[in-house]
């Protein structure tokens, strides 16, 4: 039992898998998708936490649950010390890290395309991981009180997309309701963590700790909106 509580110690301390998720960066795996989803699923649906991360501290086994695709994948604390070694994955909460490297396993092997540049999309691992589908619609701005309500009460995840140049030379530039000028990169994924019926709070998962709001109508009438440059709303149910 005493070994037990020092594996439970080393876990939730130094590798700080703990069932929750804390601040991160993303890393240089160019999965903001992911990252981005995960930032949202936590927004307001923290009991998900619990179906996808099992924690065995007997066998220092993290394990990773897809329901939407009636899967799972186990990650060794081997396999994030590796990981971190590398410094080519997400750095922070290494609750993230967990997920990072199971989904992995799943885009080696096939099940879920991992290229967001190329088709990695947020409402994918969203469906994969929780079992909520994809809404497929274009939300206008009539249609964002009753988004807000479903978001707000759990039963919707949010997350944008703004998509342009390939490159991140270029941004979609918003200002926030405080006025702050906001470079929103393109080809890139952000989390949502808060919504009334006329603003949205997004969180960039290049650093989790920093959030932006802006009015509804702002994302929708976005200056730049056209055939090859705009802001999407995605949204699973």
């Amino acid at each position: 039992e005493e070994l037990k509580n020092d594996e439970k110690l080393a876990y939730e301390y130094y590798f700080g898998v703990d069932g929750k998720i804390d601040i991160f960066g993303q890393g240089g795996q160019g999965d903001c998708w992911l990252l981005s989803s995960l930032i949202s699923i936590n927004a307001k649906n923290e009991s998900l936490l619990d179906d996808i991360i099992d924690i065995d501290y007997d066998n220092n086994i993290v394990t990773v649950n897809f329901k939407g695709l009636d899967t799972s994948r186990s990650v060794s604390i081997n396999d994030m010390i590796n990981a971190i070694d590398s410094r080519q994955y997400s750095t922070g909460d290494n609750d993230i890290l967990a997920i990072e490297l199971a989904v992995e396993q799943l885009i080696n092997e096939g099940l879920i395309n991992g290229d967001y540049a190329k088709g990695g999309r947020p409402e994918a691992i969203i469906q994969a991981l929780t079992g909520k589908e994809y809404v497929d619609k274009e939300f206008k701005l009539e249609d964002f009180a009753a988004l807000a309500d479903d978001f707000n009460s759990g039963n919707a995840i949010v997350t944008i997309g703004v998509f342009g140049a390939s490159n991140f030379v270029k941004n979609a530039i918003l200002q926030t309701i405080d006025g702050e000028e906001v470079k929103l990169p393109y080809q890139h994924a952000y989390g949502v963590v808060d919504m009334t019926d006329t603003t949205i709070t997004i969180v960039n998962p290049w650093n989790s700790d920093k959030q932006y709001t802006f009015y509804i109508k702002d994302i929708i009438n976005h200056n730049e909106w056209s055939s090859s440059e705009y802001i999407e709303v995605i949204v699973n149910k």
